[in-house]
């Protein structure tokens, strides 16, 4: 969602989701990116 500056993405396989903050210059391969990076740093 551009307009509110929030990323979403959800998994079709175990039907997880998440969102994050983006800007103008954030693509779909950056919220991906940050879901992996926020679940690495929960499995620490």
């Amino acid at each position: 969602d551009r307009e509110r500056n929030v990323g979403f993405i959800s998994c079709r396989v175990c039907l997880e989701d998440f969102q994050t903050n983006i800007n103008y210059l954030s693509e779909p391969i950056d919220v991906y990116s940050d879901w992996i990076d926020a679940c690495e740093q929960a499995n620490r």
